[in-house]
């Protein structure tokens, strides 16, 4: 008997059939697209993105992910789509729309009769069964429109993440130089106008010889992915790069142009990458300050810059974060809904959401394969602050400790990290034991409740924890248990790493997290 991993998808049709669409063969209501003509038609027609086109199906494809795109057909043909891919655990599936994209969701057009009854059909169009054990479908979208849609339809939503798109009709580049820009800002822009050059590129070698800051997403996936992408989308992507008098790349990103017709179209702006030279002044703002005019002479009504989640994009000393702000724009929600199909049995989705989660915490060894990486930290002398009790009390601990070393005119030598020494589902709440840290620039003699620590050098392993930060469980369990299945030992606690002191929310809210690490024995089952 195959296992449930190798069954087929088999999306099951609950509509009805109407005496013309029987004689045409086709069913009013969902069904899977087979043609990439009529699909590509109405995206390029209905507002879609070049992340709806079927050129990205393929490069997903390419990649090893399963497809399920499904059409929504009226008496006139196609008047909604939804591109899914299929997402696997040990048992259990979910359709996801869409990974690796900026923009996803329903397209819905504005000649569909009953948007509402489309959506509310959609999670009915796959059937739970042993042979096809689909749980639920996970939308994510900034639309407006399917938004309202899928709220007054009443399904289990959040707001997890933010776009941050750029309107060049409210934000034109004089405005954005003269209003929005930093004296900084303008000096690395003329300080590379003088000494580089903006260019596209078809050859990906040059761009994947550059840094990718958020190694823990892409950075090895992405050396065969972007090939893919640059294959299969041809003049709908391109590779844009900020090179200096010799030739030599000092950064570059991946842009994707969507398929409408003006006034709506968008230029998607993904994976940066850039040298890990020391530079003057930074080549990003340079090369997104030359996007963004290059859009505009193109005639793009907007600039996507990505997507971020919402702790990051509403925190201003985020430093990703505000580098965006300062070209004026604003972010937008994006929502990610959880749609469980209609037979799904009770036990399951009454906590469908849960069982979404659990099917993504399934896939341990290749989570663990992509999103960690190994490194040294150096010695550090740090003041700190031991606490017992509640993490969340680490927030106004870190504050405190900020405040003293500002008394003592002690320099910050890093970033700000705690140290989360128990684990609170055996520990008891009063118990739990952690620490406050700030990495200062010098030796000094502690006072009260700070005391000053040496920290040797010690190999670390790195992984960033993504989602809501009370689900901090979902990163750190597979973490550390990976180092140990791999004959790591671990030597001391954990470092959670903050971009600034007041983002301290207890565990899951840094931006990093460093394992102290020794090669020791295996762990025996």
């Amino acid at each position: 008997m195959p296992s449930l991993g190798s069954m087929p998808l088999i999306p099951h049709p609950l509509w009805e059939r109407t005496e013309d669409s029987q004689a045409m063969g086709m069913p009013q209501g969902w069904s899977e697209a087979r043609d990439q003509e009529e699909w590509d038609d109405f995206v390029t027609h209905n507002g879609g993105s070049a992340f709806h086109l079927w050129s990205w199906r393929k490069a997903l494809e390419g990649s090893g992910m399963k497809p399920v795109y499904l059409a929504y057909r009226g008496s006139e043909g196609i008047v909604a789509v939804c591109p899914f891919f299929c997402r696997s655990g040990r048992h259990l599936r979910y359709l996801d729309s869409l990974p690796h994209s900026n923009t996803s969701g329903p397209v819905v057009g504005d000649h569909c009769d009953d948007p509402s009854r489309a959506m509310a059909t959609l999670p009915r169009s796959v059937r739970f069964s042993l042979s096809n054990p689909v749980v639920a479908m996970r939308v994510r979208t900034h639309q407006g429109r399917v938004i309202g849609l899928l709220e007054g339809l009443r399904f289990e939503h959040r707001q997890t993440t933010e776009l941050f798109l750029l309107d060049l009709s409210q934000s034109k580049p004089e405005r954005i130089w003269n209003e929005s820009f930093n004296k900084h800002d303008r000096q690395a822009v003329k300080h590379y106008e003088e000494r580089a050059e903006f260019r596209f590129v078809g050859d990906p070698r040059e761009y994947l010889a550059l840094a990718r800051p958020d190694w823990r997403y892409y950075d090895g996936a992405e050396r065969g992915f972007i090939p893919k992408i640059m294959e299969n989308l041809g003049d709908r992507a391109s590779l844009a790069l900020a090179v200096d008098a010799t030739g030599t790349p000092l950064a570059g990103f991946l842009m994707l142009f969507d398929p409408q017709s003006e006034p709506d179209r968008t230029v998607h702006l993904l994976a940066v990458r850039y040298s890990t030279e020391d530079n003057i002044h930074s080549p990003v703002t340079y090369l997104n300050w030359m996007a963004v005019n290059w859009a505009r002479e193109k005639g793009f009504h907007y600039v996507d810059f990505g997507s971020y989640p919402r702790t990051r994009s509403s925190n201003p000393s985020d430093p990703f974060c505000k580098l965006k702000l300062r070209f004026g724009i604003r972010p937008v929600p994006r929502c990610e809904f959880i749609l469980p199909v209609s037979s799904v049995p009770y036990s399951i989705a009454k906590d469908i959401r849960r069982v979404v989660y659990a099917v993504s915490g399934f896939q341990a060894t290749r989570w663990w394969d992509r999103r960690v990486r190994f490194a040294t930290s150096p010695p550090l002398t740090v003041a700190s602050i031991s606490l017992r009790g509640p993490y969340s009390q680490a927030g106004e601990a870190m504050l405190r400790l900020k405040n003293w070393t500002d008394s003592k005119h002690l320099e910050a030598a890093g970033y700000p990290f705690c140290l989360f020494y128990d684990n609170p589902s055996r520990t008891a709440e009063a118990d739990l034991r952690s620490e406050v840290c700030i990495p200062v620039s010098k030796p000094f003699v502690g006072e009260g409740e700070v005391t000053m620590k040496e920290l040797p050098e010690v190999e670390v392993a790195e992984t960033v924890h993504q989602g809501p930060p009370e689900e901090f469980a979902r990163t750190y369990r597979p973490f550390i248990e990976g180092l140990l299945d791999r004959g790591y030992s671990r030597a001391g606690p954990a470092r959670e790493y903050f971009r600034s002191v007041h983002d301290v929310k207890g565990p899951g809210s840094g931006f990093v997290i460093r394992q102290p690490i020794s090669k020791g024995l295996a762990r025996v089952a």
